[in-house]
């Protein structure tokens, strides 16, 4: 069965969990309205994904008000660390979307995901704000897909 794909919709604290199967290999959570702990933790429950989209997360408790800067919150920070860890068990991601998060993606998770997801074909970073060339200085190798969806690949 296939969860609704509607934007903005709005799933109550521990129904993304009770949704997801261990055995789920691919999943999309772009489409969710106010993103929480609870949403991130979730992830927890499906270790063997091998495609992830959480690209334009839309962040429950996120106060930054200028979003043409570099800005982060108590909220954003706050998903960024959980973010970080479910995405450390990730060890069969072949792809893996983070687009859009500008205040959210950050140096420490690419390089989680990069040391610990050795058959990562595809990671989508456009628009993180947050990532600087220290995490690929420090030993990131990856595949980057650029816009026109051809793949190069990047290493240190």
């Amino acid at each position: 069965r296939q969860l609704s794909r509607r934007a903005n919709t709005i799933l109550p604290p521990g129904y993304l969990s009770a949704l997801l199967h261990h055995r789920v290999r691919s999943l999309i959570v772009s489409f969710l309205a106010k993103v929480n702990i609870d949403h991130i933790q979730a992830l927890n429950r499906v270790p063997e994904l091998h495609h992830l989209t959480a690209s334009k997360l839309n962040i429950e408790s996120c106060s930054c008000i200028d979003t043409h800067r570099i800005t982060s919150c108590e909220g954003c920070d706050d998903i960024s660390k959980h973010l970080r860890i479910a995405l450390e068990s990730f060890t069969l991601l072949v792809t893996l979307d983070l687009s859009h998060n500008k205040t959210i993606v950050n140096d420490q998770i690419v390089l989680a995901v990069t040391r610990n997801s050795p058959h990562l074909e595809q990671l989508e970073l456009k628009n993180c704000a947050k990532v600087t060339d220290f995490c690929f200085a420090h030993g990131a190798t990856l595949y980057c897909i650029d816009s026109s969806k051809q793949c190069e690949n990047i290493e240190t």
